[in-house]
């Protein structure tokens, strides 16, 4: 049931708005996202708490699930990239403790992927999986190693490529000011459920 609901909340979670005003009909099935995938009605929920540029956010209801996120606004204030991580056990990589889900701005070259990159370390190459009408999305595990390099490093740069100018990486700053934080308190209400 747990992997159910885990699996019920990314789906929907992720098919969330960057912004209020990009808002689509929650039954719409979204013709680029996987087969047999769609986008579901998002599930009512609150905010926990905030940690500086992180916030912690749940379901409200019986199965309550959180997550913690992050909203990167553009210099015109509209959403830029989202990032959420949520605690969840991932088929392919039995090492990830966390699930992520990265949404881009469309009109990005897909197969380019994003980057990140933690202070000057290796940068880290993720795959976008699909893209629907507000914005494209890579999702992928986040190991223990990930978190204690997120917890030490100064910044976290996202590097997309658009389609305009394929050859030079857009970067974005995600924020890791509140990261530690918002992490423990994550992993506190994950093993009190």
């Amino acid at each position: 049931m747990r992997k159910f609901l885990t699996t019920t909340l990314f789906a929907s979670l992720f098919a969330a708005n960057l912004t209020a005003q990009e808002a689509a009909p929650a039954a719409e099935t979204t013709a680029s996202a996987p087969a047999g995938e769609q986008r579901a009605a998002r599930p009512q929920e609150i905010t926990r708490n905030v940690h500086e540029d992180w916030q912690i956010k749940c379901t409200v209801g019986e199965n309550q699930q959180c997550y913690m996120t992050q909203l990167i606004l553009g210099a015109n204030g509209a959403g830029l990239m989202e990032v959420t991580l949520i605690p969840a056990n991932i088929e392919n990589d039995p090492d990830a403790i966390l699930g992520a889900t990265i949404v881009a701005p469309l009109n990005i070259l897909l197969q380019r992927g994003v980057y990140l990159q933690a202070d000057e370390n290796e940068p880290n190459l993720q795959k976008f999986d699909w893209c629907a009408q507000i914005g494209c999305y890579a999702r992928f595990g986040i190991k223990q190693s990930d978190v204690d390099e997120y917890s030490k490093a100064n910044k976290l740069t996202a590097v997309i490529f658009g389609i305009q100018n394929p050859n030079q990486g857009m970067a974005i700053n995600i924020s890791l000011l509140g990261f530690t934080a918002a992490f423990k308190e994550l992993m506190e209400i994950e093993a009190a459920s």
